[in-house]
């Protein structure tokens, strides 16, 4: 499902930039009617990996916290029972590119996640959702990113089909030792 939405985004991002009005509309009911689909299914057990995220433009100009939020309110809008929720930060910049948020702009952006949830969903859900990092995660930086206290583990792809895998199951010990 993530690897879905994420085709979505990307191709919703392509048409608006280049497309025809009748190519935006079909995409852009398309990605309602799956979002609708799959934020129904949790009801059923149907577990979801939402991800938010801002582009390279948004976190430069300061935005992050504004974008993160509004995605954060377009899911919570959609689902009923947060329990086979797993939140997940993924800086769209950082997907597939090797560059990684640093832990402390990690860090931030998970902790505003949680404060939000709190805020506009209800504090036993903040206190229980896990909310993961994902964008660029590898052998080499899953350590001091599972540091953080608010980092829940991560979305992993690329590295998953490398042998520094095992290095970033391994960073999972760091958070329970600490």
């Amino acid at each position: 499902m993530v690897i879905t939405a994420k085709l979505c985004f990307f191709f919703l991002q392509k048409i608006n930039s280049y497309g025809k009005i009748w190519e935006i509309k079909r995409l852009r009911i398309a990605l309602i009617w799956f979002i609708r689909w799959v934020f129904g299914g949790t009801s059923q057990g149907l577990k979801v990996i939402p991800c938010v995220g801002e582009t390279l433009e948004q976190r430069e100009s300061g935005s992050t916290l504004d974008v993160v939020a509004a995605q954060t309110k377009a899911i919570a809008d959609k689902v009923s029972n947060w329990d086979n929720i797993v939140l997940a930060y993924e800086p769209v910049w950082a997907i597939g590119t090797g560059k990684v948020a640093t832990p402390a702009q990690t860090q931030e952006v998970h902790l505003e996640l949680r404060k939000w949830i709190h805020n506009n969903v209800g504090a036993e859900v903040a206190a229980s959702i896990r909310i993961i990092y994902g964008g660029s995660v590898n052998g080499g930086n899953s350590k001091e990113l599972a540091t953080q206290p608010d980092v829940d583990g991560f979305l992993v792809g690329g590295a998953s089909l490398k042998p520094e895998f095992i290095d970033i199951i391994k960073s999972a010990t760091v958070k329970n030792s600490s």
